[in-house]
């Protein structure tokens, strides 16, 4: 026997389940986690997206779960969220990015506005392009909303990417957001 994975729907979530030295599994982990866990036959070294019938364990055809999670995940956050100004200035109305950059910038940006900061070099607007690089002078408190709605949008899409790497279907939300 080559240890333990952990399955859940026929599908291997983790490998190998760690036990500690002089001990069981039975004696690590409670009775409903034990009787979810498959011996691994010597020779095979499955990893999380395998399937398991019996104790017979299946690597994927395809890309697995992982990858396919990340890149589902990629094609998500490369549409951006679309953003409606809702105030006076409907300018700020647009497709904003959810790269990491943007979320770096954005969010030193509007942390720093709503830590009493103000906008660089005290200006009373920040430009900041939109996904197709067209700039948008945004108000401090548009700055904090937009790095909010797009900060909201990435966990709800990670949350969505960890469901698939999972094997479960995701439910992709809807990219898009109101600010003032």
């Amino acid at each position: 026997m080559n240890g333990f994975s952990w399955v859940q729907g026929g599908i291997v979530q983790q490998y190998p389940v760690p036990i500690q030295a002089g001990f069981t599994l039975a004696q690590c982990y409670q009775a409903d986690f034990v009787a979810a866990c498959v011996a691994v036959p010597d020779g095979v070294t499955p990893a999380p997206g395998w399937t398991v019938s019996g104790t017979t364990f299946t690597a994927p055809s395809g890309p697995s779960l992982a990858d396919q999670a990340a890149a589902a995940l990629a094609e998500k956050i490369a549409v951006g969220i679309t953003v409606t100004c809702t105030s006076g200035t409907p300018f700020a109305t647009a497709t904003y990015a959810l790269d990491q950059t943007t979320m770096d910038q954005l969010g030193a940006v509007a942390r720093d506005d709503a830590a009493g900061l103000g906008l660089p070099a005290g200006a009373s607007t920040f430009t900041y392009p939109d996904l197709a690089g067209t700039p948008h002078a945004l108000s401090g408190a548009q700055v904090q909303a937009l790095y909010k709605a797009q900060r909201d949008c990435l966990y709800a899409l990670n949350t969505q990417a960890a469901v698939m790497k999972a094997g479960g279907s995701p439910s992709w939300p809807a990219q898009t957001a109101t600010i003032p």
